[in-house]
């Protein structure tokens, strides 16, 4: 790309200064779609003065604070307004980013309606965790995450995923761009067509699958919801465009739902090789209907007689379709036990078996140790008074994630 920019010359070989030059003044910054953080002394020493004050004042979580995660991992918090710290002043920072760095084995919480502007995401490095941040943001990016579940409530702007391996990521964006990422899984809402670029493989692309409580306003927040309150955008999740084939045909002509109809041809398991059976291919999949699932976000509803939160963008009906059968498949199960008018004992030995099996899957899945996890952040929680997180673990009990290529492999081998 750089080498079409640069002017052509006769000679073979140009100095680096040369190409820095040139670069220097063809080229321009797009701070609006690629936003300058401000300097990390600032950050610094805007925390430090935040935190002194905050120590001086009252304990205890903020109300965009926040939740602890397991393991030490960090998240940045906001900062406004200008603050005087060993007699120098920092200037007025209208929102530092929320950073989520270097989780590893751990679940990160993030619940916050806060008011102002919207502030950046930066996940960095993180490694078999789980990431919920469940707020409006202006942009994000994830980078050089393995084995994680990102999950962002919306992105009023871009949404940049580089140098990520095993990650799903669950958002609501009005863009999305992939850069060298090897088997993720993108179950979103864009409002553009998403972006491939560099060496991508083994990626797959499927409608929107989560909701939770306040979602919509934050997709309000974000500009990502038509003016009319029953007016549906259009979601382009299945149109998604390789950067590197510019000027071939595209993958998916068409709307979403006829994509789908494609998704077996297409999909990790239609072909041989490796990478899940993508082999080499560099093009972006279609997840097969039967592989779709939903994620079911572990925070409870604002309160008890609220009804449960809707997916607010629907599904194509091949995807509504396997849900409705697996629930139906769901209440069979449950009316066959009911019909069978078992005996106390065998309701006993029942219970234990199935108890059992569910054990045998969190082990499995890697699932048990999320448990814990939410477990943990609830009983810290609880001791901050913090009611949001306490009952943060019972919603995953109800979760049916979207597993991943090696679990697909461990529950589909026979018991």
């Amino acid at each position: 790309m750089i080498s079409s920019c640069f002017l052509r010359t006769k000679r073979d070989r140009v100095p680096v200064c040369e190409v820095a030059q040139y670069l220097m003044g063809a080229l321009t910054v797009n701070d609006v779609v690629y936003p300058i953080p401000p300097s990390p002394s600032a950050i610094f020493l805007a925390d430090s003065a935040a935190a002194t004050t905050a120590t001086a004042t009252a304990g205890g979580h903020g109300p965009d604070e926040a939740v602890p995660a397991v393991g030490g991992a960090a998240v940045g918090s906001e900062q406004q307004g200008g603050h005087a710290c060993g007699g120098v002043t920092v200037p007025a920072l209208p929102c530092a980013p929320l950073l989520v760095n270097c989780a590893s084995r751990t679940t990160v919480v993030h619940n916050a309606d806060a008011s102002g502007p919207l502030r950046d995401l930066q996940v960095n490095c993180c490694q078999e965790s789980y990431v919920y941040v469940l707020s409006a943001v202006r942009f994000a990016t994830v980078m050089g995450c393995k084995d994680c579940t990102v999950v962002i409530g919306a992105a009023a702007g871009m949404v940049r995923v580089e140098e990520c391996e095993r990650m799903q990521l669950v958002t609501c964006c009005r863009r999305l761009t992939v850069t060298n990422s090897l088997e993720c899984i993108f179950p979103v809402f864009v409002a553009t067509p998403p972006v491939l670029c560099g060496d991508n493989r083994a990626c797959q692309f499927a409608p929107y699958n989560s909701c939770y409580p306040r979602h919509k306003a934050h997709l309000q927040r974000a500009g990502l919801l038509g003016e009319e309150e029953d007016e549906v955008p259009a979601n382009l999740w299945g149109n998604p465009v390789e950067a590197s084939m510019m000027g071939m045909p595209s993958m998916a002509a068409g709307t979403p739902t006829s994509s789908a109809s494609r998704a077996k041809s297409r999909s990790p398991g239609g072909a041989k090789g490796g990478l899940g059976g993508l082999g080499h291919d560099l093009s972006p999949a279609i997840m097969p209907p039967e592989q779709f699932y939903t994620l079911a976000v572990p925070v409870p509803p604002d309160s008890a007689g609220d009804p449960p939160a809707e997916n607010p963008f629907g599904l194509p009906s091949e995807y509504a379709a396997v849900l409705q059968e697996r629930e139906a498949a769901v209440e069979g199960l449950h009316q066959a036990i009911v019909d069978a008018d078992l005996t106390p004992r065998q309701n006993r030995e029942l219970e234990e078996c199935i108890r059992g099996r569910f054990t045998e899957w969190l082990v499995a899945t890697g699932n048990l140790r999320q448990v814990l996890d939410l477990v943990s952040v609830a009983e810290k929680a609880r001791s901050t008074g913090n009611a949001t997180a306490a009952v943060a673990a019972s919603a995953l009990s109800e979760q049916s994630t979207t597993p991943t290529k090696a679990q697909q492999q461990q529950q589909q081998q026979p018991r």
